[in-house]
């Protein structure tokens, strides 16, 4: 499954290891979904002696892989600063803020300060751009590893095959409710059109941000007087999230490593 190599590669990806990025991608064979009228992949298959089958990619498709998790380490790594600052940007630069993190939460509480289109804009643009990344990754190499995911995270490798299977029963309409990383993947694997995907993914992104925007409003006066108090309060509680995601992160880490 696409995603796969996006949910695996963007913690490699930001560690810079591209080789493994690339290594468990491959490129199987394809079965057809008559109702939506799209191809989804099947599932990896084991040899005779019960070792995984590998496929290798291309030249051409191993930089497709490169650049498009390069692109998500850059936006992970921007996701995670966001973040670690979120306290400071939404003080002074509501709009970096959803432009590194476009969390739900983030979306909700910069609305009153720069308005609903900007939210709109900004927000939408930053969230696109990741789903335009996962699908077109996803439409290049087609199948990239699930023998890799069931091999490595069973739970994970669980998730994506029912996404495939919402997505083989209800094609646009899981691209509406859920136009992002691992479903945008499944649809580019699915060599779905990218007319009708994106007119999906966009309706979809738009609806999201909307009913962010609308409870922002019905909220309006509370969110203001919480954002006052982060503004009094900004740096002392920048350096609690950054220590917070630093903590998180060095935990993670050490808990791969100790994996390994």
């Amino acid at each position: 499954m696409p995603y796969s190599c996006i949910a695996g590669g963007v913690a490699c990806s930001a560690s810079g290891d591209l080789r493994y990025c690339a290594s468990f991608c491959n490129v199987p064979s394809v079965f057809n979904d008559k109702r939506a009228n799209l191809t989804l992949p099947t599932p990896p298959t084991e040899d005779e002696s019960g070792e995984s089958t590998e496929l290798s990619l291309t030249p051409e498709q191993s930089r497709v892989v490169k650049v498009c998790l390069s692109m998500i380490g850059v936006l992970t790594v921007a996701a995670w600063t966001g973040l670690a600052f979120s306290p400071y940007l939404m003080s002074n630069y509501p709009l970096a803020l959803i432009g590194m993190s476009p969390a739900s939460r983030h979306m909700v509480l910069v609305a009153p300060m720069v308005g609903p289109w900007l939210v709109l804009t900004v927000g939408g643009a930053r969230m696109l751009l990741f789903t335009a990344i996962a699908f077109f990754l996803g439409r290049s190499i087609g199948e990239p590893g699930l023998l890799w995911l069931d091999q490595n995270s069973v739970k994970f490798s669980q998730f994506v095959r029912w996404l495939q299977g919402v997505f083989q029963r209800w094609s646009y309409v899981a691209i509406f409710i859920y136009p992002f990383g691992a479903m945008a993947s499944i649809a580019g694997a699915a060599r779905m059109s990218p007319a009708p995907f994106f007119l999906c993914a966009v309706a979809g992104i738009l609806f999201r941000l909307t009913v962010l925007v609308l409870l922002a409003h019905s909220i309006r006066e509370p969110l203001l007087e919480f954002i006052d108090l982060v503004r009094a309060y900004q740096w002392p509680a920048t350096a609690v999230c950054l220590a917070v995601v630093v903590v998180y992160q060095l935990w993670k880490r050490r808990a791969k490593f100790a994996k390994a």
